[in-house]
């Protein structure tokens, strides 16, 4: 394989697979979606919070997915979260924390991200 074969090769996938980036700006923009289905499995505004944060951080420290699938890996990621019987899966990483408090900043929302 040329060199210049290994460089396309490697763009293409690059603009197939989600990035950290598009998960955010996806969070960001569905927040107020992502946030009721998470009250809604957990009942609960903390561990909405705790779960949305944490689904996040599945979505940009897990498997890659296409763009096409970004939006339905992100809602599965969530419910995965919500659902799990471990308390300790919804702790939230520096990650996600980050992406959301970049994206909330200038916005005035009932719902507070942690």
């Amino acid at each position: 394989m040329r060199r210049n074969d290994a460089h396309r090769i490697q763009a293409i996938t690059k603009s197939y697979y989600a990035t950290t980036e598009d998960f955010g700006k996806l969070f960001t923009a569905d927040m107020n979606s992502l946030y009721l289905l998470s009250l809604l499995l957990t009942a609960s505004h903390e561990r909405a919070e705790e779960c949305l944060v944490a689904g996040l951080d599945e979505c940009v420290d897990g498997n890659f997915v296409s763009r096409e699938w970004a939006h339905s890996w992100a809602r599965r990621m969530l419910i995965t979260q919500c659902n799990s019987d471990r308390g300790a899966a919804c702790q939230p990483h520096q990650t996600g924390a980050r992406y959301l408090s970049l994206g909330r900043r200038g916005q005035s929302s009932g719902n507070s991200i942690a």
